[in-house]
């Protein structure tokens, strides 16, 4: 998708599977699926819970580790301008985070050096939201033909696109994911107003390193 959208944005959710350390902090997320959900413009994109609800009963019944196995995140490219968490991006990582579950988004891009970011946030048991973004991705090359159904469903957003932007009705300039952007608001509808009245207002973002006493974490993108 990078190479064929080179100067516009796009996003979509997607689901990762974890593995643990003893004290449950995540040492290794894979990204098992992603489904393309909106083609945006050159400064942005974004999707919402109306567009996911339409394609995730087809979604769960493909693929049933969805919402069991694999936990919901988020995936969004920067095109040429490198792969990074801006401001906005932190505060959707706010969005997403819960308590007893971890939220996880992946940034990409084609700028040569910075084409992977990810990070992950959550809710701790005194309700302060951490931010935390891994420091080294791994790849995992595969030989394979494109999948149809990617194929499908990037003619599916590039039709949209085209017809927003003919009909002159879609102005994006930011990256917003919705209200259903994190797993738990998907599944059981949580009012997120609500639950935010009930977390701190500190927000700790750290940088992952791979050294010292902090907690080590690897991320393998298939």
């Amino acid at each position: 998708m990078l190479n064929k959208f080179k100067n516009i944005e796009w996003s979509g959710p997607a689901w990762y599977s974890e593995q643990f350390d003893e004290n449950g902090f995540p040492t290794n997320v894979v990204l098992e699926y992603f489904h393309p959900l909106d083609l945006g413009s050159q400064g942005g994109t974004e999707w919402d819970g109306k567009k996911l609800i339409k394609v995730i009963k087809a979604l769960t019944k493909k693929y049933p580790k969805i919402g069991k196995d694999w936990v919901q995140g988020n995936v969004h490219s920067h095109h040429n301008m490198g792969a990074y968490f801006s401001g906005t991006d932190e505060e959707q990582l706010e969005d997403g985070a819960f308590k007893d579950m971890f939220y996880y988004s992946l940034v990409v891009s084609h700028k040569l050096g910075k084409e992977l970011a990810f990070a992950l946030s959550y809710v701790d048991e005194y309700n302060r939201i951490h931010i935390e973004e891994c420091d080294e991705v791994s790849v995992e090359k595969i030989e394979a033909d494109v999948n149809p159904e990617w194929k499908k469903q990037v003619a599916a957003i590039q039709k949209e696109y085209k017809k927003q932007k003919k009909s002159k009705a879609k102005v994006t300039n930011y990256y917003g994911y919705g209200g259903y952007s994190s797993q738990r608001a998907l599944w059981d509808e949580r009012d997120k107003d609500d639950d935010k009245k009930k977390r701190s207002s500190t927000v700790e973002i750290r940088k992952q390193k791979q050294n010292g006493s902090q907690k080590k974490w690897t991320s393998m993108i298939l």
